[in-house]
């Protein structure tokens, strides 16, 4: 099965296009599934006790023509500090539980609902209830009290 940075690639080269935007999301969410899940199998092999798993989203520079988004993931001994374009969850091992900490869309994006805030529709409030403790920095504190530092 190929992902959604090669089907993107493909159907801009062949002329083909993808049947749906909704398709183009499941796909997405199918390589972060598959990303997330990943890191976990590394984190508890390698990792002890409780770790957290970092995603990110980037533009591919290999194709800089295309609006290519990929996805890198990692296992971390330690909470990371709160960026753009960054998800992070916390595996708590004796649970076998991923629980979701944070999700930080891109800069531009942070921009928008910031300025917008009163616009927001009411299924992206959590989204931007992230983005004002991200902006405020509440999430450097639960980053801080992740890593008991605080």
């Amino acid at each position: 099965m190929e992902n959604l940075s090669e089907a993107a690639l493909k159907a801009s080269l062949t002329n083909d296009k993808l049947e749906t935007t909704r398709e183009i999301a499941e796909r997405f969410y199918d390589d972060h599934d598959k990303c997330v899940r990943s890191c976990i199998e590394d984190g508890v092999k390698n990792l002890t006790g409780d770790f957290w798993i970092m995603t990110s989203f980037y533009k591919d520079s290999m194709i800089p023509t295309y609006n290519v988004m990929r996805i890198k993931g990692r296992a971390c001994k330690a909470c990371p500090t709160p960026t753009w374009s960054q998800n992070v969850a916390r595996y708590i091992r004796i649970k076998d539980e991923l629980e979701w900490l944070w999700s930080i869309p891109s800069l531009e994006a942070c921009q928008y609902y910031q300025k917008n805030k009163n616009y927001i529709p009411p299924n992206e409030y959590c989204l931007l209830q992230y983005v004002l403790d991200f902006h405020s920095g509440a999430l450097d504190l639960v980053c801080a009290n992740e890593n008991k530092e605080i």
